[in-house]
């Protein structure tokens, strides 16, 4: 994993406050998710670097991924928990 990509994983595990198994889970989903969008850039003539920064630009602040990953883990918003 790429040290960009392994920060931002760990920016967004840190504002999930889910059970640990959990994040380990979504966070494995993500990872994923950013390793296919990284392979299609590079795919499109991005350079590895160009693309690892444009992959993770394009998913959105940590903080919001990890409120949208926690309201579909509990089906409710942070206000309500």
């Amino acid at each position: 994993m790429q040290p960009e990509v392994r920060i931002y994983l760990e920016e967004v595990r840190s504002h999930l406050y889910l059970r640990m198994d959990i994040e380990k889970q979504l966070t494995a989903e993500l990872n994923s998710h950013l390793q296919q969008k990284i392979n299609d850039l590079v795919m499109q003539g991005y350079s590895q670097e160009e693309a690892i920064k444009n992959a993770i630009i394009s998913f959105g602040k940590a903080e919001s991924v990890a409120r949208l990953l926690y309201e579909a883990c509990c089906k409710g918003s942070w206000i309500d928990a």
